[in-house]
């Protein structure tokens, strides 16, 4: 089965998600005679990986195919010490990411902003969250009779009975909930667990400022097949509405598609960058040299034009339809965290030939490189296959893309663009040019240790 192209990332329970385009193509590994007995797979994917994987100068001739217990066992003895990103996952979960499928109470938590209660980052539309009233800014104060205070001590310890107070995934389990509404208004209501679509566009708004009509479009947690409609529908909103400027917030975008990417490239730069070049693809000499040797050198570089078509993402409008609603921007400004990562950092490095690109916020993830994720046994592996640089050469971010302006990422107070301390900082920088000090100097939340760190924000 051939592969095309991705980035992927991790977020959602374990990711937002990736998808494809029909750019280039790599070949899914195989095992003779169909066994998927562990040493078999160990050797088929270590073959696929001396192919296509990025860095496979880094890789040993040999391996004791024995030696391995899993595949990320393998992959995790193999990889480049410059890897922070390749990972193995179960098909079927990874088919669901990848589609928009996802199992919890469709909301983010931040476990690390106070030991009184936990924040509401984000809630997805139609889940069991959104259905019970929590928003963006919401804080939950007791969780199935636990109070947030001895939850958050149970998830930084790792004890079970922290899991054991979500609940098991059962269709329709429920959990009773205390909060606080962004106004301090206490509630209390039922969490319902299940089988949730999950949106990328959080908000798409049009705000009045000194600059115009200005849009904001939250787009987070992953570039993924329903993000296509969602973008077609939000920039329809903007040309609708004859949007001047524009703040792209991907504070919690870790990744996904490159043909969404290209999507929304397309949607801010419009006619400049009308058929050029969105990103040029950098493989391996191996991979490199079977493109040219079968003619199709053309795969190495993706065009902004009616090839993102090829993508096959549901519901979302052809790209000479796309064109309509392009907003043709001399300026963007991107909001920016270090979960801006993979396809986000694609969008604001292919911006920059065609568009002025300002991030404020902090440094970005660092990930100029991508996953063409591959098949076997059930598996998924998504290893690094390749590079990108935009259509003036530039890539070499591996350290993140700097902000414009350095503001912290604020509390949330508010649902999308309510009390924001960094989109106010964007409309700021819009209309004055300026970086705002007293933003930059505010002190950040750091966790204070690498187990805080990682349980900063949750999704369920």
């Amino acid at each position: 089965m051939n592969k095309g192209i991705i980035t992927a990332l991790l977020g959602f329970s374990l990711a937002s998600c990736g998808g494809s385009n029909s750019n280039a193509v790599i070949d899914d590994p195989q095992i003779d005679g169909n066994q998927c007995l562990q040493p078999d797979r160990n050797q088929a994917w270590f073959e696929f990986l001396q192919k296509n994987y990025l860095w496979n100068e880094d890789l040993p001739a040999t391996i004791d195919a024995n030696a391995y217990a899993s595949t990320s066992a393998l992959l995790a003895d193999l990889k480049s010490p410059q890897d922070r990103f390749s990972f193995v996952i179960d098909t079927a979960q990874w088919n669901n990411i990848s589609s928009g499928f996802a199992f919890g109470y469709g909301m983010r938590l931040d476990l690390n902003e106070s030991d009184d209660y936990v924040r509401i980052v984000y809630v997805f539309k139609n889940s069991g969250a959104a259905n019970a009233g929590l928003t963006r800014g919401s804080r939950l104060t007791e969780i199935n009779g636990v109070s947030a205070a001895q939850l958050k001590q149970w998830a930084i310890s790792g004890d079970s009975r922290y899991s054991e107070t979500l609940g098991p995934d059962i269709q329709g389990y429920q959990i009773p909930i205390t909060w606080l509404t962004p106004d301090d208004t206490e509630q209390t209501g039922t969490l319902v667990k299940g089988t949730l679509s999950t949106n990328t566009v959080m908000a798409n708004q049009v705000l009045t400022t000194n600059v115009g009509k200005t849009g904001y479009l939250s787009f987070q947690s992953g570039f993924i097949e329903p993000s296509g409609a969602e973008l077609d529908t939000a920039f329809a909103l903007f040309t609708e509405q004859g949007v001047d400027e524009l703040v792209l917030d991907l504070r919690y975008n870790s990744g996904g598609r490159v043909d969404v990417a290209a999507r929304l490239v397309a949607y801010i730069a419009g006619d400049e960058s009308h058929d050029k070049t969105f990103v040029n693809y950098v493989y391996n000499d191996i991979v490199t040299n079977q493109i040219i040797a079968d003619g199709s050198a053309e795969h190495l570089t993706f065009k902004l034009n009616s090839s993102l078509d090829q993508g096959n993402l549901p519901n979302a409008i052809p790209y000479t339809q796309m064109r309509n609603n392009a907003l043709n921007l001399n300026r963007v400004v991107v909001l920016t965290t270090a979960e801006t990562c993979s396809a986000s950092e694609l969008v604001i490095n292919s911006l920059k030939p065609f568009v002025d690109v300002h991030t404020i916020g902090s440094a970005t993830c660092g990930k100029p490189v991508g996953m063409i994720p591959a098949d076997l046994c059930g598996e998924t592996m998504l290893s690094i296959n390749f590079s990108t640089t935009n259509a003036n050469g530039e890539a070499d971010y591996f350290n993140g893309i700097t902000p414009t302006c350095q503001v912290n990422n604020q509390t949330v107070k508010g649902d999308w663009g309510e009390n924001d301390v960094n989109l106010n900082a964007a409309i700021n920088y819009l209309e004055t040019g300026t970086c705002p000090v007293s933003a930059a100097s505010e002190p950040q939340r750091i966790s204070q240790n690498e187990n805080q760190r990682a349980l900063s924000y949750q999704a369920y």
